[in-house]
């Protein structure tokens, strides 16, 4: 199974480390977006025939711990809200694979974006005029 590994950066001065998310992590984050609020609890009620409480409880923490979640404390409960919104997770993940094929790319980048295009104009002519745009947009960008 394929883990996506990007950095996050934090309102805080300092980037929190790249980290890798597994399926289960990401199944949990996906839960939490569905919610503006969840304990535990209401996490593992739809997963309590796979997944032991501890499971969700320990999953939920290591997200807490690696940025991707915000929590706070009532009782003895902790309830858990996203610290990062789908769209901006999407386009973290997003950033961070087209950075690691660029970074990887062999023979060249210019190969790699390439392929990239190719597998665009297979489908979607529109993305492919977005994208043509972008890159007009950053090359006046550059000239600045």
């Amino acid at each position: 199974m394929r883990l996506l590994r990007f950095s996050l950066v934090p309102a805080g001065p300092s980037p929190v480390e790249a980290r890798a998310l597994g399926p289960l992590e990401l199944e949990m984050l996906q839960r939490v977006w569905q919610s503006a609020e969840v304990t535990v609890a209401e996490v593992h009620g739809p997963v309590r025939d796979r997944l032991a409480y501890t499971t969700v409880m320990t999953t939920l923490d290591r997200l807490y711990k690696k940025g991707f979640l915000k929590r706070r404390k009532s009782g003895r409960a902790f309830y858990y809200s996203a610290a990062v919104s789908q769209a901006e997770f999407s386009a973290l993940a997003a950033r961070q694979a087209l950075a690691s094929m660029l970074t990887y790319a062999h023979p060249s980048t210019r190969d790699a974006v390439s392929y990239f295009v190719e597998a665009l104009s297979d489908s979607d002519a529109r993305l492919l005029d977005d994208l043509e745009r972008a890159v007009k947009a950053q090359r006046k960008k550059g000239r600045r």
